[in-house]
């Protein structure tokens, strides 16, 4: 059920389905938003190539079509875009924007100058294209900007390397879960004053939490 999300990224979506591609469709209509990424429609959901021009099934709702690609393994390509100046690898999708608007293009090789980058303003929602792969500074900087424009609040905690950090809420309710996902201690700077709800003490300032650990902050 997607409606209860404002964001549903399909990264490198390879194996789908028609029936993916309604559910999208009527999710964007209601005002969501959709990140496709490279390599994403062109299977079925039995994995078997479906003849489609990429991106396949989500064409409609991605208002392009991938007229060629490179793939460039570790080699960098830069990029130019509404987040600056970015750096990608991997792979490169060569895009006719055709209903859609371009917010990045590759700013050196063969394909210097094309659509890496698109955004499909679908009913009353939106559809990103990314038709590569970026950095994680890239893909930090894009997010950010689909965040706002989805009117998707940001956890106040970190971010810190290694950290992740999920809001949850109910009935009034928000906890903020902060799990360290590496094996050493880790310093996580905090925007007020908590309580931390696992060992019922108050936190404020820095949180310590070691290896692999957890905290539940109120």
């Amino acid at each position: 059920d997607f409606s209860k999300y404002k964001i549903v990224v399909l990264p490198a979506y390879n194996i789908s389905s028609e029936s993916d591609a309604v559910r999208l469709e009527e999710f964007v209509k209601g005002g969501g938003t959709v990140v496709v990424t490279f390599r994403s429609g062109n299977r079925d959901e039995y994995n078997k190539i479906n003849g489609l021009t990429i991106p396949g099934y989500f064409k409609e709702i991605c208002g392009i079509n991938v007229i060629n690609y490179d793939a460039v393994g570790s080699n960098r390509r830069g990029i130019t875009g509404i987040t600056g100046l970015l750096n990608a690898d991997t792979w490169c999708d060569l895009i006719d924007q055709k209903d859609s608007i371009v917010i990045a293009e590759y700013n050196d090789g063969f394909y210097k100058g094309s659509p890496c980058i698109t955004k499909n303003q679908y009913r009353n929602g939106a559809v990103y294209y990314i038709g590569t792969h970026l950095d994680r500074d890239g893909y930090n900087g894009f997010f950010d900007y689909i965040s706002a424009h989805a009117d998707v609040r940001r956890c106040p905690i970190g971010p810190v390397s290694g950290v992740e950090t999920v809001t949850w809420e109910d009935s009034g309710n928000t906890c903020v879960f902060v799990m360290n996902h590496l094996n050493t201690a880790v310093y996580v700077p905090l925007d007020r004053d908590y309580t931390e709800m696992i060992m019922d003490k108050k936190v404020s300032s820095t949180l310590r939490l070691e290896p692999y650990g957890v905290a539940v902050l109120q």
